[in-house]
Order: C-alpha cells, then sequence, then structure tokens
C-alpha cells in the first residue's frame, strides 16, 4: 500500500453484536415459484438493517453522496467486547464465540452496497489489514476504511 491511495469512505460504527451474514443459513422454499434460497434469521436481518442505517447516516454526515464505483481495498476492524474468555477453563485466551474473519466481511460489503457507498462489493481487490481485535471501549465496534486500490505490490 502507498501513501498516494486516496481515502474513498471511513466511519467507525457502534454495533450491539457482529452479525455474521453468510454461515449457518437455513436453506428456504418460496411456495410461489419453487425455487429454494438461502434465509436470514430476524438477527441477522436487523443487524444488516442497522448497519445499513448507520452507513446512509456516516454517507450524509461526511457530505460522501458519490457512489464508488472503481476497485477499491477494504479494511475492516471488527472489535469484540468478549473477545478474552473472563472465566472458566479458558479464562485469559481468545473466546471460541468470535465468528471467522472471513465470515464477517460479508455482512459490511452487503450493506455498503445497500447504503449506495459503492455499486457493488465486486469492486474489492483487496482486504489486507482486516482484523479481529479485543474492544477497549466496553463494546463491539466496526471501523471501515476504504480507499481507492492502485494496483498489487
Amino acid at each position: 500500500m502507498t501513501s498516494l491511495e486516496e481515502i474513498l469512505f471511513t466511519c467507525k460504527i457502534k454495533v450491539q453484536r457482529h452479525t455474521v451474514s453468510k454461515n449457518n443459513r437455513q436453506i428456504q422454499k418460496n411456495f410461489g415459484t419453487g425455487r429454494s434460497f438461502i434465509g436470514k434469521t430476524t438477527r441477522q436481518k436487523h443487524g444488516e438493517a442497522f448497519l445499513i442505517n448507520a452507513l446512509k447516516a456516516e454517507r450524509i454526515k461526511q457530505n460522501k453522496l458519490t457512489i464508488i464505483d472503481k476497485p477499491v481495498h477494504i479494511k475492516l476492524m471488527f472489535y469484540f467486547n468478549n473477545y478474552i474468555c473472563k472465566s472458566g477453563p479458558n479464562k485469559g485466551n481468545m473466546s471460541k464465540n468470535i465468528p471467522d474473519l472471513s465470515n464477517l466481511y460479508e455482512l459490511p460489503q452487503d450493506s455498503l452496497t445497500k447504503a449506495r457507498v459503492w455499486t457493488d462489493d465486486g469492486l474489492v481487490c483487496s482486504h489486507d489489514g482486516s482484523r479481529r481485535l479485543p474492544s477497549s471501549t466496553g463494546y463491539d465496534y466496526l471501523e471501515i476504511t476504504i480507499k481507492e486500490f492502485l494496483g498489487y505490490d
């Protein structure tokens, strides 16, 4: 990454809980067409709606009303209040309840599309620097930084 990359969008959003979008979802059937599809749980729907609204508010607050339509590098920092076990046999170790990083990517990327921050998550060329980390604030939050992708080093 070079210092010439333009930051296209950045924000920090407090979340109730990091929701995984495309993991452990049930296959459902549309009775009208007979086609199968992967459904979302109520928690996933609420998490997605909350994130979309927060992203729309950030766009307006930052006056970033132009929709990103070029290749990007995205850095997603997921901070967990319960990252470290505070009791039991795993005390002091990373909690086993923390979702996989690759599963965490989907919801923010889909929400960025629905909030019209970018045209499509197919623009993502890199996730370098994304992390799952312990929160020092007492709550879960997500930091998003989107930069123009200038190529591979």
